[in-house]
């Protein structure tokens, strides 16, 4: 069930990239975060790409799965499944390695996670999210990555693809 999941909003990113909504509806609703450890490597990375993917359509601006805007044109699924805490919190726990196995994937990840907070902070966009977390990510994620910090162009998206196992474009 849940590889279908991540099947079903992965299907065709290798053409769309971040930049095109998935279908976060109730049909690919999911507690990704809680696979970042899983047994099945598949599952473990696509839980995280899934993850990478929300924060980049939140990015680019199709789709808000966190509910963190109020920008009209985004798509926002029509219930909260995804809860922002859960999955940076699930994230900084895992990350050394996810590092270390998706070494790629991650980087495309925290790069997100550093772009979004330095467009608008997140204890700005998440006042009822225990500021401590924000503080830990940028503390763990960011102050030792200055690939991240001096904005460090990402390696190609195929790589990224091919790091995960999934057809690139």
């Amino acid at each position: 069930m849940i590889k279908a999941k991540i099947s079903m909003l992965l299907n065709g990113i290798e053409i769309g990239h971040f930049y095109t909504c998935k279908p976060w509806g109730e049909e690919t609703n999911e507690h990704y975060y809680k696979y970042f450890n899983d047994v099945d490597k598949e599952i473990r990375s696509g839980s995280i790409l899934v993850f990478t993917a929300m924060l980049g359509n939140w990015y680019h601006g199709p789709a808000d799965v966190f509910y963190a805007n109020a920008d009209r044109g985004v798509y926002y699924p029509p219930q909260p499944y995804y809860l922002f805490e859960d999955y940076l919190s699930s994230f900084i726990k895992s990350a050394p390695l996810i590092k270390e196995e998706f070494p790629i994937l991650y980087r495309y990840t925290i790069n997100f996670l550093y772009q979004l907070d330095k467009q608008r902070a997140f204890e700005g966009v998440f006042p009822e999210i225990e500021q401590n977390l924000f503080i830990q990510m940028r503390d763990q994620l960011f102050i030792n990555d200055e690939d991240v910090i001096n904005n460090v162009r990402l390696q190609s998206f195929n790589t990224l693809l091919s790091e995960v196992g999934l057809p690139t474009y």
